[in-house]
């Protein structure tokens, strides 16, 4: 079976369970090309790494679902996993979780600017900078967050990590936005 068969089968598995509402996608954006000449050379494995995990946090899924708590939440993941074997390597997925969305781009954004050496430093550590702010949260307070309210957070996180790959891309290195 195919990735997509694979996706679209686990999702349907998902989708009647009783504690998910729904799962959701954002409209789905073409990663840009890479400029890997930007960066250091004998860091090129680690750097598609770090493309390929932020590709992934972009065309990730909203797992929305009807926990009122976290340990509830847990609860249900671990007896999902017991289940099901292919459970964790897609719920780990979600936009939503808390470690999917900060911590894997805080670290990624750090890479990249702790690599990159381009000419146009000044402008890559803006883009980064409005990244490393829209990150700046603690667990608790995301999780006091409504469903909505978290959609909202990510969205906004994707469209500055996507910012930040345009610019790196053999496209374009002028404009921040």
């Amino acid at each position: 079976m195919s990735e997509q068969g694979d996706r679209d089968s686990i999702e349907e598995i998902l989708r009647k369970d009783p504690h998910i509402l729904s799962i959701e996608y954002d409209t789905h954006r073409k990663i840009p090309e890479i400029d890997y000449s930007l960066f250091n050379g004998e860091e090129r494995g680690l750097i598609t790494e770090i493309i390929d995990r932020l590709n992934d946090f972009l065309n990730g899924p909203y797992i929305v679902d009807n926990f009122e708590s976290h340990p509830d939440r847990r609860k249900w993941r671990e007896e999902m996993q017991q289940d099901y074997d292919w459970f964790y390597n897609y719920y780990k997925t979600s936009s939503l979780k808390f470690n999917s969305t900060i911590q894997v781009v805080r670290s990624s954004m750090s890479h990249l600017m702790n690599n990159y050496l381009g000419d146009n430093q000044e402008e890559l550590e803006k883009l980064i900078g409005a990244v490393t702010n829209a990150t700046s949260i603690r667990v608790d307070d995301y999780e006091q967050k409504i469903t909505t309210e978290r959609i909202e957070f990510v969205q906004d996180i994707k469209t500055k990590v996507y910012g930040v790959l345009n610019f790196l891309s053999s496209q374009d290195r002028t404009a921040s936005k």
